[in-house]
């Protein structure tokens, strides 16, 4: 089976969360099935999501997928992950069964402000065809820098109904996840509650995570997170936690 690409888009201040957690987990479990394409942009100063500066560095993230996109043949698949992931497993066989005949999958966020399941644009699957091609020139065409990529997303893919899209399951793990998942609930509100961050109370933290190794798990992404100290504290964690034999 030929390999798959692997697409990925980084500035400097995640650069070694590329390093220490994506890049050895997919050299163990992914790099038989697909073949990775990173692109690191060269800014020093880091982002703050939310801001307008991020949205505008991340738009020069879905120019990137429009690009790989346009220079595949229709059928051929596109997998654009976010760097701020750790792989756990070989995720393939069930990426692809999960992928069946839709034109695109999501991972699954959960914004936990205003109580709604969003299309997540840090991990998604994409078969090439024009109507796919059309909905990310719309999304170029209609990018304004006080949001990101991932509202418009989420507003644009429901007008093109030709589209099939659908969440993936919650193998796929991040951290909004947490708060809506029936195990892991009541340590996500705790932690809401008395206000404080993952990083505050790593006993708490270490705990949440050794309940998710529960359930199977291919990767864990820690978005909804701000800050690269946060990402990459919870990044060591999870590591710590499912792969504690492994040295990388």
């Amino acid at each position: 089976m030929e390999k798959i690409e692997l697409l990925v888009f980084y500035g400097n201040s995640h650069k070694n969360m590329f390093l220490n957690y994506f890049l050895p987990t997919y050299n163990l479990f992914l790099a038989e099935n697909f073949y990775l394409n990173h692109i690191n942009i060269n800014e020093d100063r880091g982002f703050t999501w939310g801001t307008k500066a991020f949205n505008i560095f991340v738009r020069k993230k879905v120019k990137i997928i429009y690009d790989r996109l346009l220079s595949k043949k229709d059928g051929e698949f596109l997998l654009y992950s976010d760097v701020d992931i750790i792989f756990l497993e070989n995720i393939s066989d069930r990426l692809s069964l999960e992928m069946g005949d839709n034109d695109i999958v999501f991972s699954r966020d959960y914004n936990k402000w205003i109580s709604y399941n969003s299309y997540c644009t840090g991990f998604m699957l994409i078969r090439k065809s024009q109507k796919i091609i059309d909905m990310f020139k719309e999304l170029l065409d209609r990018y304004v820098n006080d949001k990101d990529d991932q509202d418009l997303m989420n507003v644009i893919i429901k007008e093109f109904c030709d589209i099939k899209y659908t969440f993936l399951s919650d193998y796929f793990f991040n951290i909004p996840l947490i708060e809506v998942s029936g195990k892991l609930g009541f340590l996500g509100v705790v932690l809401k509650e008395m206000n404080m961050s993952y990083k505050d109370k790593p006993g708490i933290a270490e705990t949440i995570f050794k309940v998710a190794k529960q359930d199977k798990r291919g990767l864990f992404h820690a978005n909804f997170l701000k800050g690269v100290e946060d990402k990459e504290f919870i990044l060591e964690i999870v590591k710590n936690v499912f792969l504690p034999h492994l040295k990388f």
